[in-house]
């Protein structure tokens, strides 16, 4: 089992904007544990499951279905992942970011 921790980030600093960054104290969170047998992701967002195909979308799950592909992974491993986030979505505040970021991260992980 092992955490991907990411931050919140702001590149709209006055005059620094889309020039400077700033990481804020707000994570998006996941906890990854490899489970038997291989195939599928046990999705966990504030304590509850969430079936896979709801995750269709989902950013962090299409980043790691990249990586998954571009190493040519032809069986996932058995995943579950839990979600926790204080980033706001829609609030300029790299919550997308984040999300790409921490699957893209994972995925690998997994594949060492």
């Amino acid at each position: 089992m092992f955490t991907v921790k990411v931050p919140a980030t702001s590149a709209n600093l006055g005059p620094g904007f889309d020039t400077l960054g700033l990481a804020l104290q707000l994570y998006l969170e996941i906890k990854v544990k490899i489970i038997p047998p291989s195939g599928g992701i046990r999705f966990f967002v504030d304590g509850e499951e969430y079936p896979e195909e709801i995750f269709g979308d989902n950013l962090l799950y299409q980043a790691m279905k990249i990586v998954f592909a571009e190493a040519h992974v032809v069986e996932v491993p058995g995943l579950e992942l839990t979600i926790n986030s204080s980033i706001p979505p829609g609030k300029g505040l790299g919550s997308s970011a984040a999300a790409i970021v921490a699957g893209l991260y994972a995925a690998n992980e997994v594949l060492e």
